[in-house]
């Protein structure tokens, strides 16, 4: 079984969550992924791209699980692999031990100020 779940956010929406409060970086991304945008020529676009994407799955997941009443942001963490790729982990310390069940790809995409990303989920 495979889902899709897409996601297009704005990008200042996020930029003026993050002015409001420093609290929604540390609900929403690990530290790996805040050190990561907080170091581009534009966080806020690697930031957004990285909640579509946490979005994306988010929905995957949720099309094979509806039984899932939520899915917490930080247990995904946004990484990318040498060549560039996005890809995702699942991290241990979550009770979603989806990982090891599924694989998960992700597409992540940004312009000015929108960015959206593609995630699919395919049962092993």
């Amino acid at each position: 079984m495979v889902t899709v779940g897409t996601d297009i956010i704005e990008v200042d929406r996020i930029k003026r969550a993050m002015q409001r409060t420093s609290k929604f970086r540390e609900k929403i991304f690990t530290s790996s992924e805040i050190e990561y945008c907080s170091n581009k020529a534009t966080p806020e676009q690697h930031f957004a791209g990285r909640f579509a994407a946490k979005e994306a799955l988010k929905k995957a997941i949720m099309s094979m699980h509806p039984d899932l009443e939520t899915i917490p942001f930080r247990i995904f963490e946004i990484y990318n692999a040498p060549n560039g790729k996005p890809e995702v982990k699942i991290l241990k310390n979550s009770h979603y031990q989806l990982d090891e069940k599924y694989t998960l790809e992700v597409s992540i995409s940004h312009i000015k100020n929108l960015a959206m990303a593609t995630a699919i989920m395919e049962k092993i």
